[in-house]
């Protein structure tokens, strides 16, 4: 049989080396739970985030698609205005003309050094005042638009991230 001292020895460091363990084994539950606690009031606070964002978007949304519906009458409306307004005659006689005044709205296209002057127009090749009209209340309609869109977006963003 071992002498006295070694088996208290032995027992001495069972029972520190068990309440270590348990000790350990507790704090790791401890830090368990409050790690499951932070991440569900993450969860809670990115759901009521996400609540606030889709409320957003669709007060944006609802607010381009009524602007898109006003732009659309304002167009179909200066449209048919056009006709009344105007006699045909003939503003560009050509299509190179024409082709500048489209590369100058769009910032497109360049006319070419060696242009000395306009080609000659082909029969029927040229635009009238209604076709210029025509043309201005459309490219007016997708200027409006892209305006109306980008101000939408600018409102949102301040609602999100507070005005500033």
């Amino acid at each position: 049989m071992p002498p006295l001292w070694v088996i208290y020895g032995i027992v001495a460091l069972a029972v520190i080396g068990g309440s270590g363990i348990f000790g350990y084994q507790k704090g790791v539950a401890t830090t368990d739970a409050k790690w499951v606690l932070a991440q569900q009031a993450l969860q809670k606070q990115k759901d009521v985030e996400q609540e606030q964002l889709k409320k957003l978007a669709e007060i944006v949304t609802a607010d381009i698609s009524t602007k898109d519906q006003k732009n659309h009458d304002l167009r179909a409306a200066l449209s048919k205005k056009v006709t009344t307004v105007t006699d045909n005659r003939v503003c560009f006689a050509s299509w190179d003309a024409a082709r500048v005044w489209n590369e100058s709205l769009s910032g497109k296209g360049s006319v070419p050094g060696d242009t000395v002057k306009p080609a000659d127009p082909a029969p029927g090749a040229s635009i009238t005042d209604a076709d210029l009209l025509a043309n201005q209340v459309e490219n007016g309609s997708r200027w409006r638009e892209c305006r109306d869109h980008l101000q939408a977006i600018i409102n949102w963003n301040k609602q999100v991230r507070g005005s500033k």
